[in-house]
């Protein structure tokens, strides 16, 4: 009879060593079998007598970020009782909401970090692509950095710097569409300026900047349901936003959507300090379009888009032969400016005003924007521009409605009314949003915003 050492080993046997040995150790008697024991990691570590240097740590110390330098902390006879507290410490990261803001309104936030660096996001500084704040350090000393400021930054790979460039040209258009309709002979057709020269000099501009308006305004609304500070609580990074990287454009364009962006945080269920894990997808493309409901900068930047349609329809109607369609009689031309001039005229100045009101309480942290905040920053300065250019835009609008009806011949309150109570007053309000644009490229300065691309 042949034996086992004689028998020849099938082919599928050879070919795998792990097979190989699972047959072996079936073919062995019960009791000759040996079947090793599973062992942690930990029980295989050398013990510290047997090692050179025990103080070191080992490398199951670094299975957690910061873990090997807490167990050498710990293990340290000189470490301070704050260097202790600091290395027994969980290893997580909380946040912190600032105050007690509604839960659509979250602006403020702290995020403490697993080494003890504790960051102060801000709603419109994460939006326009600038870093978090660092408000304590486990160093001691706080990094500080000065910016340069510059006129002019060029940062065309940004949807930041185009919302502002936008708003740049349509306030500088309008801003010379209202000072040459003051001008008799130049804009002002009721004292002797030709039709081809006020069309040139000031319903063109008017429809242009128009334009632009409505341009940087959904490119806000981009920005902000790309990097909505509410939205994204659950995976802050102390890098900044998608707006940050001076490459974002080219390593994010494209017509994608934030699969786990806009979901609903309920801060009601939610202690003010709680852990928070950053884990969540990071997509490849920007969001174009999304829905945000619980947040009220989302609304805000969707009511603007609107109000800027609606100022468009009224630039566009406001030409001087626009309106013919309705010369059937005069009242129906009337009516017909009034809904598509006047009215459309006041609803998107309200509509602007509720923007740049939501946008000056994001950085003033407060409904009360007649208050200062405790520091003062360009997002600031800004809001308060835009909104000052929103209520002269509102005043202006209202305007129109003081004139009579019959207004083919002003009289001579009507016309004073019509020269600083609706020109002038666009003008500077123009101006106002052509200043605040102009001051706001300094929150996109490429000597905050390179240091990750390096």
């Amino acid at each position: 009879m042949e034996t086992t050492d004689e028998l020849e080993e099938p082919d599928w046997q050879s070919t795998s060593e792990a097979v190989r040995d699972a047959h072996r150790s079936v073919s062995v008697p019960p009791q000759h079998r040996c079947i090793p024991s599973s062992v942690s990691v930990d029980g295989m570590s050398l013990h510290s007598n047997f090692r050179l240097a025990p103080e070191v740590g080992t490398a199951s110390d670094l299975a957690q970020p910061g873990g090997f330098r807490r167990a050498h902390v710990l293990a340290d006879e000189t470490a301070s009782e704050k260097q202790i507290t600091y290395a027994q410490a969980p290893l997580e990261v909380r946040l912190e909401v600032i105050g007690a803001p509604p839960s659509f309104f979250i602006t403020d936030v702290l995020q403490t970090r697993p080494d003890g660096t504790v960051y102060r996001f801000e709603s419109r500084q994460y939006r326009r692509g600038g870093k978090p704040s660092i408000i304590a350090s486990p160093y001691g000393e706080v990094p500080t950095k000065q910016k340069r400021f510059k006129l002019w930054i060029w940062r065309p790979d940004l949807i930041p710097w185009w919302c502002t460039f936008s708003y740049l040209i349509g306030g500088f258009l309008f801003t010379a569409g209202s000072f040459s309709w003051m001008i008799p002979g130049v804009g002002d057709m009721g004292h002797g300026a030709p039709e081809w020269e006020a069309n040139l000099t000031v319903f063109i501009p008017f429809a242009v900047g128009a334009f632009w308006f409505t341009t940087g305004a959904y490119l806000a609304f981009v920005a902000t349901i790309n990097a909505n500070l509410q939205e994204e609580l659950q995976h802050l990074d102390p890098k900044g936003s998608v707006h940050r990287a001076g490459r974002a454009m080219a390593r994010r364009g494209g017509g994608g959507c934030l699969p786990c962006r806009g979901a609903h945080i309920d801060l009601l269920d939610m202690t003010v300090t709680s852990a928070c894990r950053l884990k969540c997808c990071v997509p490849d493309a920007y969001c174009w379009w999304a829905y945000q409901p619980h947040s009220l900068l989302y609304w805000s930047s969707l009511i603007l888009v609107i109000g800027t349609l609606f100022f468009g329809v009224a630039c566009a109607c406001g030409f001087p032969h626009a309106l013919d369609w309705a010369k059937t009689s005069h009242e129906a031309h009337w009516t017909a400016e009034l809904w598509l001039v006047i009215m459309c005229s006041i609803i998107g100045s309200v509509m602007f005003v509720f923007n740049s009101f939501v946008s000056l309480a994001e950085v003033t942290h407060s409904f009360n924007v007649l208050r200062p905040p405790d520091r003062l920053t360009i997002g600031y300065a800004v809001g308060l521009l835009n909104f000052v250019g929103s209520s002269l835009f509102l005043v202006a609008s209202l305007g129109y409605l003081v004139q009579d009806a019959d207004h083919e011949e002003l009289a001579q309150w009507e016309y004073a009314v019509s020269e600083w109570g609706v020109r002038f007053t666009y003008g500077v309000g123009s101006a106002c949003f052509f200043i605040g644009a102009l001051v706001s490229f300094q929150e996109i300065s490429p000597d905050d915003m390179d240091d990750d691309d390096a």
